[in-house]
């Protein structure tokens, strides 16, 4: 049976590291657009000067440019607690797979209240979306 733990927790951390580099991965990419979208006003801005009146019409011109959702500029906390219950998953596998000593009981109990918090997070924003998306 420690075989099968042992392959068991090294499920939970592979996954584990994968969300993480997914995080890493949509920050820069979030980033990246950012940039690519303020590079082609700029340069739309040049080309087309007589558009904007002044630099106070500048940030309207520019949000009126990108069509990127408002949504997109904050932290999105169902990833963000789907993370944490990923994350605590991972943490009460290696609990249980060390099986003895304090370690092993402070891995699986803060795992479990990590799985609970970050799932009823998720859980929350999903609520909140789908009467959100209702009331619309």
């Amino acid at each position: 049976m420690s075989e099968f733990a042992g392959f068991i927790v090294a499920l939970f951390l592979l996954v584990t590291v994968l969300a993480l580099f997914g995080a890493i991965v949509r920050g820069i990419l979030h980033l990246w657009c950012d940039y690519r979208i303020k590079r082609r006003f700029l340069q739309w801005l040049a080309k087309h000067p007589e558009k904007v009146n002044g630099a106070a019409d500048i940030p309207k011109s520019l949000a009126e440019f990108s069509a990127q959702p408002p949504h997109l500029h904050g932290q999105d906390f169902a990833v963000t607690g789907l993370l944490l219950a990923v994350f605590g998953l991972a943490a009460a596998a290696a609990g249980h797979g060390l099986r003895v000593g304090n370690i092993a009981v402070g891995l699986y109990f803060g795992g479990l209240v990590c799985f609970v918090a970050g799932l009823t997070l998720a859980i929350l924003v999903g609520i909140a979306r789908f009467v959100r998306a209702l009331s619309r």
